[in-house]
């Protein structure tokens, strides 16, 4: 049977040479795409999240800058990625991080303004909305999320030093290598098998369903290497700050257990869509993917520690 003349077009130099070029530009796109926004464009980044009022920044608590100064000094922070670590206020209840402190751009820390809570009866509760609407704060689980919204010095300080931690990991490094490479290892799988397989002499329906399998793997590993990724360098950051300081495993214990109640009250005044967002249980809901570590997951580690530095303590 003969190859069809557009087929075998790609089996020409030049054809062989395009698909190289093309295959090198959407390796390229991918690795721009997950870089740049945390080197050259990460001004630009922070100021997409950044939370504003009366369209200035919101600047930092002197409290809280005195927290994520005292983390540095904890974490013994060497002067060089000190100077690459900069806090700003970030829109939300959760914390942020962007960047690296491996570039000349340096690394973000994105802090929530509820972390310059001191109690629930000095939030603003003006500046709160869910859904875009305004919230009934006489609701038990509206009571629930402010409570879940004051946190502790040392849970704050557990909040802070992991980010830090993170933005001291080669992470953004290994995500961003992984598109490149899987894209290079399916074009080369897809060569060494058309040849082994002849399959540009097969039907197209075979071929369709081949280059779909194989784009299928792609994603499905890339998905794992990231997912393993992101898991690891959680478990290893826990880890980390509890062999340093135990005021790490009494904030981290609190932190994961108020944001867990946090999540069960979204949950409630979300609606549906907060039973997408949440478990009953108030872990993260992920299809198919484990993106991160489930929330009890980490609470449990914290307990387990705090277990282990009571007994010695007896």
């Amino acid at each position: 049977m003969k190859i069809k003349p557009k087929i075998s077009w790609f089996l020409t130099p030049t054809g062989r040479n395009f698909s190289l070029a093309a295959i090198t530009t959407a390796s390229v796109s991918c690795v721009a795409a997950k870089f740049l926004p945390h080197t050259i464009f990460l001004d630009k980044y922070q100021e997409i999240v950044t939370s504003y009022r009366d369209g200035l920044p919101l600047p930092v608590s002197p409290g809280v800058q005195d927290r994520f100064k005292k983390v540095l000094q904890v974490l013994k922070i060497p002067e060089r990625d000190e100077k690459f670590l900069k806090p700003f206020t970030v829109f939300g209840f959760d914390i942020f991080n962007a960047g690296t402190v491996y570039s000349k751009w340096g690394a973000i820390i994105g802090i929530p303004e509820s972390f310059s809570y001191i109690s629930k009866d000095t939030i603003d509760k003006r500046r709160i909305e869910i859904n875009n609407e305004p919230v009934d704060w006489t609701s038990e689980p509206a009571q629930n999320l402010l409570n879940a919204l004051v946190l502790s010095e040392n849970a704050q300080m557990y909040a802070l030093a992991r980010e830090v931690e993170e933005k001291r990991s080669f992470k953004i490094l290994l995500d961003t290598s992984y598109p490149p490479l899987i894209i290079f290892a399916m074009y080369s799988l897809g060569q060494y098998y058309n040849n082994k397989l002849n399959f540009y002499n097969r039907p197209r329906s075979l071929r369709v369903m081949f280059y779909s399998l194989l784009t299928l793997f792609g994603v499905g590993l890339y998905c794992f290497l990231k997912d393993f990724t992101q898991v690891h360098y959680e478990t290893q950051t826990d880890k980390i700050l509890t062999d340093i300081d135990p005021l790490f495993v009494y904030g981290g214990l609190e932190y994961y257990q108020k944001i867990i109640e946090r999540n069960k009250a979204l949950r409630k005044l979300l609606g549906a869509h907060g039973q997408q967002l949440y478990s009953v249980h108030g872990n993260e809901n992920f299809f198919i993917r484990q993106k991160r570590l489930p929330l009890n997951v980490r609470k449990l580690y914290f307990e387990t520690k705090l277990s282990d530095l009571n007994n010695v303590q007896k």
